[in-house]
This record gives structure tokens, sequence and C-alpha cells, in this order.
């Protein structure tokens, strides 16, 4: 089933990323994070690295192909979209490669404005700035440009 313009209805998502800072540690965000994410909605933390931007659109598209045709590796599309992103399927080395450091510097991303907004409110994060989400093909990475010529 297809909405008019074609586009399947689970790529109809509406995602957002931001470089943010916070007070709070960053153990209390990812914790609520986790809280605030369900199913497709989801709040997902990177550490500020200058890679992680390009790839995020890419690794989303594909961890939605993957749970759609039933390939998914992981349990979570957040947790197959962060293996896509680090190119990796070891979660241990994703987390320690992409996943959030510090909460001086951090991006979030999320499924939807309303829940970044959410996510935001809970944890007062100020200084956010939006990123913008591009589909590069050059910076997606062999893992992602595979994917999605298999089609």
């Amino acid at each position: 089933m297809t909405v008019s313009d074609g586009t399947p209805p689970e790529f109809r998502l509406k995602p957002v990323l931001y470089s943010c800072s916070n007070a709070k540690g960053i153990e209390q965000l990812v914790k609520s994070s986790k809280a605030i994410s369900r199913d497709k909605d989801f709040v997902l933390l990177f550490d500020h690295k200058e890679e992680v931007a390009p790839r995020v659109l890419p690794a989303l598209v594909n961890a939605m192909i993957r749970m759609k045709d039933g390939t998914m590796r992981a349990r979570e599309v957040q947790i197959e979209m962060l293996l896509l992103l680090c190119g990796t399927m070891n979660v241990g080395k994703a987390l320690k490669e992409m996943g959030a450091k510090t909460s001086k510097r951090f991006f979030v991303f999320a499924t939807s404005m309303a829940i970044f907004t959410r996510f935001s409110k809970a944890n007062q994060i100020r200084n956010a700035e939006r990123v913008p989400l591009k589909f590069d093909v050059s910076a997606a990475g062999d893992v992602a440009i595979t994917e999605l010529s298999k089609s």
C-alpha cells in the first residue's frame, strides 16, 4: 500500500537532526531517549563528529528497508540505524565509535519534529541547532549504497 505520491507508508517519516548541548549528563539523556522511543518513532543520540550528519539519512532509509524486508540484524530500528551508520554489525563497536559521549556537544536524531520536541522539553535541551538532512551518496558508505542498489 502506498500513498498517492507512491511513497510506502513506512517512508513517510519526516526525520530531524539537531546539534545540541545540555547541562544534564549524557547517561541521563540516553535513558530519556530510550523512554521516549517507541517502535518507528525514536530518538537516537550520536557523538558530534563531522562524518555523522551526511550518513544519517542513508542509515535510516536502509534500516527501514531492512525492517520491511525482514533482513534487520538488530531487534530495534534505531540500533540497526546505528549499525549502518557505523558500517559495522557489532553493537559495542558502533556505540564506542558513534555513541554520544558528552553532553557538551552531541547530535540528536528524531524520526519527527514532534518526538524531538518531546525529548527536548523533557530534558531542557538548549542550544539546539538544526542540521539539514540530505541524501549524500558519496558520504553514505558502502553499507548504505549496497542496500539501496539491491532493488
